[in-house]
């Protein structure tokens, strides 16, 4: 399945362009079930979020949205789709609705073992297919440390004006 994301770039903080595009294709159904349902749920009740954090090694989108379940019910985590660069899992344990973009191989900061679990790993539920000029642009232009933004040590941003407005839809092939 594919799923568009339409980001805003917040505007006087920014060169270039004020939106982009990035295509993401789920993982597949029968390696990540319950976190492929649950993103589709999160795109279906989808009332708005934003990238609020650079963290250097993801790209942290928060939600604004109400899914049956709000959250995943447990971890759920595959070898066959691992925290690659360029793949979305989910914030938290067991995580969601906020997700995050890899931006960097994140095997072991985010897969088997790491947060100080000896056995848990964030959900990975899909991987960027087209746009990764605007994941690199968050990446490279956006966030704290960069001129005009405000945030902690973590890479929060302070500042609603400073985030990057996202919305999700299911991908229209037209």
């Amino acid at each position: 399945m594919l799923v568009d994301m339409d980001v805003s770039f917040p505007t006087g903080l920014m060169p270039g362009a004020h939106t982009g595009k990035i295509v993401i294709e789920t993982a597949p159904f029968d390696v990540n079930p319950h976190n492929v349902l649950v993103f589709l749920e999160i795109v279906d009740s989808w009332a708005g979020g934003s990238f609020f954090r650079n963290a250097g090694h993801v790209l942290q989108a928060k939600t604004e949205v109400e899914t049956p379940r709000g959250h995943l019910a447990f971890q759920e985590y595959s070898p066959e789709f691992p925290h690659a660069e360029y793949t979305l899992g989910y914030a938290g344990r067991p995580g969601g609705p906020q997700f995050y973009i890899s931006i960097m191989d994140n095997i072991q900061n985010h897969g088997p073992a790491s947060q100080g679990s000896k056995t848990e790993a964030d959900g990975c539920f899909g991987r960027v297919m087209k746009g990764k000029e605007v994941v690199d642009r968050l990446k490279n232009d956006w966030g704290i440390n960069k001129k005009g933004f405000h945030g902690d040590d973590m890479g929060f941003l302070n500042s609603n004006d400073e985030m990057a407005p996202i919305q999700l839809k299911i991908h229209n092939s037209n």
